[in-house]
């Protein structure tokens, strides 16, 4: 363990007060959230991929929190700052986790863009055990922080590129299907999307060129080592909660079918849900297969079925309506929203 140069004790106190505030608005976004995942965790085994990521990060931040307060004064600053190290990754890789699900649901899991997101995971995990196992500490004014950089400077470019490159094959699916991106899931996927490239871009673009150009002290980098990871802690959990979210509406709202639009029933662990096809359909002429159709949404399994009747809106998802859906050009196979 080195021993850093003092910085000025206001600059250590600003540091220290920055990091107890993001540590506190993390806080307050896990308590609120809480009523939202006990609803998760009743859900009964197997969960999907999804749920394990999006429980995985809420649950690395909140240790990061205790890690971090009760690290304080540690004497041995090196074990709490690779335990730290270990609790940022853990954040890092349920997040991109959490994106390369929802770009492969968008491929319909196309072999080449799962290769591509486990080729991505492979390697976040990778340069994450380097990077814990080269952690460096240093005490300054008997507070624990990260030392030398350089070591995770790799790490932060892997997950830079990994985050960007599937938020990019995810947004090109998307544009692909640019009749239909404007309508209700594909719609809401879209700006989920835009939002999460925004947030890699401020957050991570910011930590890797601080790190390579900044110079700044070592409780300065600890404290906005933090603010990334709980910055993708937030957002990346968010927009799983809010994918969720979309299809739960339906339970509390039941749709009129009266329209003539062939309803999409979803048969859940509650009881079955009916979503009208202009949701995920539209007068292009796209339509859903009628076999099932596994939906991962963030946090549990949907099964996604449509009615082919032709104008009572009143089929089951069994294939029982009066006439099937003529001309229909394209399947649309929605496999993992996640």
């Amino acid at each position: 363990m080195a021993q850093d140069d003092e910085p000025l004790p206001s600059v250590v106190l600003s540091a220290l007060k920055l990091e107890y505030a993001l540590l506190g608005i993390y806080l307050w976004e896990f308590v609120s959230c809480l009523p939202h995942s006990c609803e998760r965790l009743k859900q009964p085994f197997p969960w999907p991929a999804a749920t394990w990521a999006y429980f995985f990060c809420r649950f690395s931040a909140f240790v990061l929190i205790i890690v971090t307060i009760t690290g304080t004064g540690s004497h041995d600053c090196l074990t709490a700052i690779r335990v730290a190290y270990g609790l940022n990754y853990g954040i890092v890789l349920s997040s991109t986790t959490l994106i390369a699900l929802r770009s492969c649901a968008v491929w319909s899991n196309d072999r080449r863009v799962v290769a591509w997101a486990t080729l991505v995971i492979v390697s976040e995990i990778g340069s994450a055990i380097y990077s814990i196992y080269a952690a460096d500490a240093v005490e300054v004014s008997g507070i624990c922080a990260y030392g030398h950089f350089m070591a995770t400077v790799p790490s932060v470019i892997v997950t830079t590129a990994a985050d960007l490159s599937l938020l990019a094959i995810s947004l090109i699916g998307l544009w692909s299907r640019r009749e239909i991106r404007k309508k209700g899931l594909w719609r809401l996927l879209w700006g989920q999307g835009m939002v999460m490239m925004s947030i890699s871009f401020a957050i991570d673009g910011t930590v890797l060129v601080v790190m390579l150009v900044g110079g700044l002290n070592a409780v300065l980098n600890t404290a906005l080592l933090t603010m990334a990871d709980l910055g993708l802690a937030i957002g990346s959990t968010r927009m799983a909660q809010i994918l969720f979210s979309f299809v739960d509406h339906y339970d509390s709202n039941p749709t009129d079918t009266d329209d003539g639009s062939p309803p999409i029933q979803l048969t859940t662990i509650r009881p079955s849900l009916s979503i009208p096809a202009v949701e995920v359909d539209d007068a292009y002429g796209y339509d859903l297969d009628d076999d099932i159709i596994s939906l991962e949404l963030g946090l549990a399994k949907k099964t996604t079925t449509i009615s082919t009747g032709s104008g009572s809106g009143s089929g089951s998802g069994s294939g029982s309506g009066s006439g099937a859906v003529q001309g229909a050009r394209k399947p649309l196979p929605l496999e993992r929203l996640a």
